[in-house]
């Protein structure tokens, strides 16, 4: 009888699916487009040889991966492959995930908010809502968050950060926006922020907000001493709203991964008034934070997407930084 043939896994992902999708993206590339000549080819794509080339890996290696032989390559091998096969973003994460490799991030957090996260914010209704980078900068709202919240256009770029506006609150802005469960909220941002800190640990901008925060809040200061990181998705808060009045609120979370951003929303609980849109012009409004211009009309973006404001270019899945 023929033993049955364990196929190779790579820190538990099988290695022979990681083989096929690479064969898949080499065999649908065309050789004239990296230099290689087209003749004397049996098979449409690149040669492994030409692949590893590119990778400055040993062909071996290479086939040894494709073929799902030996063991799981390093990070900065799989890196080298996805350059060589000039994988999209999205096919880099799946070469990652299939090899089990955890997902190179970039250097610094992503600002850029997809088109498809900003229908998702703008088709909320009276729902608020904020776009947050892992770093807490305010990067989409819409009309409704100005009304529960604030006007997040009328500030300063700087000063468009949650983790900023709660512990070191200016004007008229009161800590966590006068909501209840504001000392539970202190714990969760900072220790999202020493998370955020250790994932990007060459961003100045992050380095820069932690130093604010520790200088000028002694509450940051002490909580940045407990190493626990805390995740929370839904939580019920209260809020004496002085234009709403008393109101029950349910706050969800929704994480886009690929951006390592949240989606947060403010929903009233009960038979109170839902939350109206303030400021809620009829074309979409982007604002530039590069330029500091605010961009209005169709002629900021090609779909109409009504009272989002969004304070970084928008551009399609995909396009966006690793």
């Amino acid at each position: 009888m023929t033993a049955m043939r364990t196929p190779c896994h790579y820190r538990g992902m099988d290695g022979q699916a990681a083989g096929r999708f690479l064969r898949a993206a080499r065999e649908g590339l065309d050789p004239s487009d990296f230099g290689f000549g087209g003749d004397g080819r049996r098979t449409p794509g690149l040669r492994r040889s030409e692949v590893a080339e590119l990778a400055h890996v040993s062909v071996e290696h290479y086939t040894n991966l494709e073929r799902g032989r030996g063991g799981g390559p390093s990070e900065q091998v799989v890196e080298a492959i996805a350059d060589a096969l000039r994988l999209d973003d999205d096919k880099r994460r799946h070469l990652f995930l299939l090899v089990g490799r955890d997902v190179p991030r970039g250097a610094v957090p992503s600002v850029e908010v997809t088109p498809s996260v900003a229908d998702l914010v703008q088709g909320l209704g009276s729902t608020a809502a904020i776009v947050l980078s892992a770093r807490f900068d305010v990067l989409a709202w819409n009309a409704q968050a100005v009304t529960l919240l604030e006007d997040f256009g009328a500030l300063p770029p700087s000063e468009r950060n949650v983790a900023r506006r709660h512990f070191l609150p200016t004007g008229n802005v009161v800590q966590h926006y006068g909501m209840t469960e504001a000392a539970e909220f202190s714990r969760i941002v900072a220790g999202q922020l020493r998370a955020t800190a250790a994932r990007y640990p060459r961003d100045p901008r992050t380095r820069e907000l932690i130093s604010d925060l520790l200088s000028g809040s002694a509450e940051f200061a002490e909580l940045w001493d407990d190493a626990t990181v805390v995740t929370v998705t839904h939580m019920i808060k209260r809020l004496d709203h002085p234009e709403l009045g008393a109101l029950t609120l349910a706050c969800d979370s929704l994480r886009d991964p690929h951006r390592d951003q949240n989606i947060v929303m403010f929903s009233i609980v009960g038979s109170a008034p839902s939350v109206p849109a303030r400021g809620g012009e009829d074309a979409p409004r982007i604002v530039d934070q590069h330029r500091g211009e605010l961009l209005v009309g169709h002629a900021a973006r090609p779909q109409r997407r009504d009272d989002v404001v969004v304070d970084v270019q928008v551009v399609p899945v995909g396009h966006g930084d690793r």
